[in-house]
């Protein structure tokens, strides 16, 4: 009979071998549970993969010597899919305290990337380029508009919860039926982070240029069905959030502002000039 957890016995088995058995098993009860999540997931996965490959060839002609904010947009839309798909293989086999961290990495990467790229703030993505330390709450929530700033604060606080080691952190139990509600949970939170990645990728990563290119030079993807598909899948899944998270989507995907309420897609339209002090 295969193990459902760590009991400490006498002798001791082995301790890789049994935690390797213990995955397994929770693979297989995970997927019986939560079929129609990890198919949503799988799908927005493969989606965005998708999406990024119907786009990257047009940097042959786009992006020769790229920018550092077109290297950060890129580094948060290609990192964080390998991230999320690590998130969904480890939360299926059980290993929940591993994969928490990662939660506030990917937030980090969408935060920092659209705030670069709204903002067209090159001196943001140099310093991200030198692996400066950048401070969410300093760098892009104390420059935003408040009642923005305050919905994406109190995420960003969020997932601070399990980042650093405490008695919340990590786990005890590699048990599936133990942590079925922090399984639950943890998918719940991938769900939003799959909308925001979404968001970042689709309107941000690529260039408008880059988007013409592939969308007038056909490379086998039919781009405008696969937004449509992913849409699908997002609205679906946006049903079962709560009020704050539904709240934070829409934050996220929403124009964000400045500190004085003007959107920053309008504050790079006016002359230099006219800019309202921040």
């Amino acid at each position: 009979m295969e193990p459902s957890d760590l009991l400490f016995d006498t002798p001791a088995p082995p301790f890789v071998a049994t935690a390797r058995q213990i995955a397994n098993r929770n693979r297989a009860l995970v997927r019986q549970s939560f079929p129609v999540h990890l198919a949503r997931h799988e799908a927005l996965l493969d989606g965005l993969y998708t999406f990024e490959c119907a786009h990257v060839w047009t940097f042959r002609l786009s992006r020769q010597h790229p920018t550092p904010i077109q290297q950060l947009l890129f580094s948060a839309s290609h990192k964080n899919l390998i991230a999320l798909l690590g998130i969904l293989e480890n939360v299926q086999a059980g290993l929940l305290g591993p994969v928490r961290p990662l939660f506030r990495q990917v937030l980090e990467a969408q935060l920092l990337a659209k705030f670069a790229a709204v903002r067209n703030d090159v001196d943001l993505a140099g310093r991200w380029s030198r692996q400066e330390r950048l401070s969410v709450p300093q760098v892009v929530l104390s420059n935003m508009y408040a009642p923005q700033a305050q919905v994406l604060r109190t995420m960003w606080q969020s997932s601070h919860l399990f980042v650093h080691s405490s008695t919340g952190s990590q786990q005890v139990s590699l048990s599936a039926e133990e942590n079925i509600d922090r399984i639950a949970h943890d998918l719940t939170v991938m769900g939003m982070l799959l909308h925001t990645q979404v968001h970042l990728v689709t309107q941000h990563t690529f260039s408008r240029s880059e988007r013409h290119l592939a969308a007038t030079y056909d490379q086998g993807t039919d781009i405008s069905a696969l937004r449509r598909e992913m849409r699908a899948h997002l609205r679906i899944d946006l049903r079962e959030h709560g009020p704050d998270v539904r709240a934070f989507i829409r934050t996220f995907r929403s124009s964000w502002r400045g500190k004085d309420g003007t959107p920053f897609a309008e504050r790079r339209r006016r002359p230099q000039s006219q800019a309202p002090e921040t």
